[in-house]
């Protein structure tokens, strides 16, 4: 997220809490553990041309900021209480 925030396209592992964040828009997923994956995705990130990886940058900051504001995280984590009450 912190990555993200600051506008930079992702490179992450696809674990639990990333694959809902990083998408094809805003970077790449690789396989947790697996070295050659890792690496095509740094060759990958490392190739873009400065356009593309402010695209990717901007998507990312955006989709942060429309999906992970505290506003959303606070309303979910009401919606999460109030079923668990139920």
């Amino acid at each position: 997220k912190e990555a993200m925030a600051m506008g930079l396209p992702v490179l992450a592992s696809a674990l639990m809490g990333l694959k809902e964040m990083v998408t094809p828009e805003t970077g790449r997923l690789v396989q947790p553990g697996a070295m050659a994956p890792l690496a095509e995705g740094l060759a990958w990130l490392a190739g873009l041309d400065p356009a593309a990886r402010a695209r990717l940058g901007a998507a990312a900051r955006a989709r942060l900021e429309a999906r992970f504001t505290l506003q959303t995280q606070a309303a979910a984590l009401g919606t999460a209480i109030s079923r668990l009450a139920a």
